[in-house]
């Protein structure tokens, strides 16, 4: 059921202006800084015994930090592009995963727990998201903020349980595409493991493609796209991007 809500959010959320997708995250940096930052720092302290100075440095002030850097690095990566000489236009053009982000979160940091579900977000991914069983209290606060900030359903799907059982269902979906992990090096190698086995069930994408195009004949055919993910708004994605501003952003301005 997670993958097919992650599979269904898909397509709205990955043809969503960038910068909308930014204002999100934005706002969610906002919320714990202000409204939720008592509560999400309790929620940690309760959950993974951490005291307040420890939980104030993580769930508060790194998890904001987080959500304020990757949209100023968000807007740094859409802005870099290739040069053109006067007789042609080159241009890259950034594009999410074909399928889902599983992400897999660790114990002992809830600012990571976020960041590794929100980053592929901001970049137009869905993910699945495995969340610690020692640390569900603090990551169940920060799903809740977030679908308050107005992100969509099925963009992060919080699905808590048995590792080893939601990996084995995970990693074998045809729509899987990227783990987001971190944790224990055992982990790890069990993870990778299972993916090269199943490498050939996944989809497997170039993540961005780079164009020409010039006042003279080509010489050579430009890259197709794959026929499942044509993209139904090439020329609105491609114009550059708004910079988001390095100063941290509040709810209600531009």
């Amino acid at each position: 059921m997670a993958i097919d809500a992650a599979q269904a959010a898909k397509h709205d959320w990955e043809n969503t202006p960038w910068d909308e997708r930014a204002a999100i995250m934005a706002r969610i940096a906002e919320m714990l800084a202000t409204k939720y930052r008592a509560r999400i720092n309790a929620a940690t302290m309760l959950g993974q015994s951490k005291n307040c100075f420890q939980a104030e440095i993580d769930s508060a002030c790194e998890t904001i930090d987080f959500f304020r850097y990757n949209n100023h690095y968000a807007s740094k990566l859409y802005a870099e592009q290739p040069a053109s000489a006067n007789d042609q236009l080159n241009r890259t053009e950034y594009r999410p995963l074909e399928g889902f982000v599983f992400a897999i979160t660790p114990f002992n940091f809830t600012s990571i727990a976020s960041n590794l579900n929100m980053t592929p977000a901001l970049m137009g991914n869905t993910t699945i998201w495995k969340p610690s069983t020692t640390a569900l209290l603090s990551n169940y606060t920060d799903m809740r903020i977030f679908m308050e900030a107005g992100l969509p359903a099925g963009v992060v799907n919080f699905l808590p349980g048995k590792g080893s059982v939601i990996s084995g269902v995970a990693l074998k979906d045809k729509n899987f595409n990227a783990i987001h992990f971190t944790g224990s090096t055992a982990t790890f190698k069990s993870l990778w493991k299972t993916t090269g086995q199943n490498l050939d069930m996944s989809w497997v994408r170039p993540a961005a493609r780079t164009s020409s195009s010039s006042t003279t004949a080509p010489t050579r055919k430009r890259w197709p796209w794959p026929s499942c993910v044509a993209p139904s708004n090439t020329k609105a994605r491609s114009a550059p991007p708004p910079r988001v501003p390095t100063s941290p952003l509040r709810c209600g301005t531009t």
